[in-house]
């Protein structure tokens, strides 16, 4: 962590770092269990891979949780609000079908569809970020790598 780095900041990549750690693990431990000539060595390995991939699933709703928090700070509706908008215009349709005898399409059908489209256009940026944020830290590590590699050499 940098100097000038927050406490925050710190908890995020341990975040970072434990997530990629368990993906990693996971990788090895799968090619492990595969290659295991013992059952019980195998079980072990798989054992122990289901206990990473649950590791991984806890952290990824951490993140989830971030993005969410993050986006929600930007006046950007989350899933749950996006469901009980659609719910909202789903009963609002029924009422204008309703009273219009079922024959007319409503705006309440039309505005179901546009903010379906939304929530998914929402849980696709959600991913994106999260992909770019996993490109970034793994770009910085890179670099970080290399400036380390550099100034050992440079002290040779």
């Amino acid at each position: 962590m940098a100097e000038t780095g927050t406490l925050h900041d710190a908890f995020i990549e341990e975040l970072r770092d434990a997530y990629d750690g368990e993906r990693q693990l996971t990788k090895a431990l799968t090619k492990l269990a595969k290659t295991a000539r013992s059952p019980e060595l195998r079980d072990a390995f798989q054992s122990h891979l289901e206990e990473t991939q649950g590791q991984i699933d806890r952290l990824e709703q951490v993140f989830e949780t971030r993005v969410s928090r993050a986006l929600s700070k930007l006046g950007v509706p989350g899933r749950k609000d996006l469901d009980e908008l659609l719910k909202r215009v789903d009963e609002l349709n029924r009422e204008v079908r309703r009273l219009n005898g079922g024959t007319t399409k409503s705006l309440g059908q039309v505005m179901t569809s546009t903010v379906r489209r939304a929530r998914d256009d929402l849980s696709d940026l959600a991913r994106e970020l999260e992909e770019a944020q996993l490109a970034a830290k793994q770009s910085v590590k890179r670099t970080v790598d290399k400036v380390k590699k550099s100034m050992k050499t440079a002290s040779r």
